[in-house]
């Protein structure tokens, strides 16, 4: 339900129904049955949504497909393909705390959890959408594009630049990345900029303005409270470039997730 809402929440939208069809083995008890549409409706109803109708059925193994249906202002939403070439690229919040929540709940044993890693985990389990972020994005009236970060940075700015015929540059070194991803990366012996690059999945607004706005927007997003961090640049040349250090090199594709 939440990766569904924040789809909505990312072009500017109100979140308002939701279709939710659930397959279960036969033998799944009743209390299982119940807790898991109890979480369900229970997170709509954060959001002010209805679930007006689907279908329950058996099926072989768990199956679960949602549809949310939201509103939007006419000709307001926020789309991919309007990035230009000049644009600052912008996200919300931090990026790769979710991968690396997945790094700590993958590891094997019964560690206890330390301080600094348990808001990672927390992320990776609990989706948090960006509704109030993407309304006053909206409403600011100074982003050309937008779109949640689902599969990591470099994979959903390619979606923008495919969708708007430009490039891009990441500036690696300008990432937000939080103190508890840099630790658990540490103890990885891996770059947590990679974790925020190609992670995927903390539900966070990728987005750009055009640079005439950026102090326009700053002063926006302050009185806002929207957390922003300018990662990059939109280029008039195709091909997503990363830049760190004094180094920059054309982004080929093999790290970027694949859902097939």
């Amino acid at each position: 339900m939440a990766v569904n809402i924040s789809d909505i929440c990312a072009m500017g939208g109100i979140p308002k129904y939701a279709v939710v069809c659930i397959g279960f083995p036969g033998k799944t008890g009743d209390k299982y049955i119940e807790m898991m549409y109890s979480g369900i409706a229970d997170f709509a109803e954060n959001y002010g949504i209805d679930i007006i109708g689907g279908d329950t059925i058996s099926s072989p193994q768990i199956n679960i497909t949602i549809t949310v249906i939201g509103l939007v202002e006419k000709s307001m939403a926020l789309r991919r393909d309007g990035a230009k070439a000049g644009d600052k690229i912008f996200v919300t919040g931090f990026l790769g705390d979710s991968h690396a929540g997945l790094k700590v709940l993958a590891r094997k044993g019964n560690k206890k959890l330390r301080d600094y890693e348990y808001l990672p985990v927390k992320k990776h389990l609990a989706v948090s959408p960006r509704f109030f972020e993407a309304r006053a994005l909206l409403q600011s009236g100074l982003v050309n594009s937008c779109m949640d970060v689902s599969d990591g940075i470099i994979s959903d700015i390619t979606r923008i630049c495919d969708e708007s015929g430009t490039g891009a540059v990441i500036y690696a070194d300008n990432l937000p990345v939080s103190y508890s991803a840099l630790k658990i990366g540490a103890d990885n012996h891996e770059d947590a900029a990679g974790y925020a690059l190609y992670g995927g999945e903390d539900y966070e607004l990728l987005f750009t303005v055009a640079e005439k706005n950026i102090a326009k927007f700053m002063k926006f997003a302050a009185l806002n409270c929207v957390n922003a961090s300018q990662t990059g640049v939109i280029t008039g040349k195709k091909g997503i470039y990363i830049k760190q250090g004094a180094k920059i090199h054309k982004e080929d594709n093999k790290k970027i997730w694949n859902h097939f």
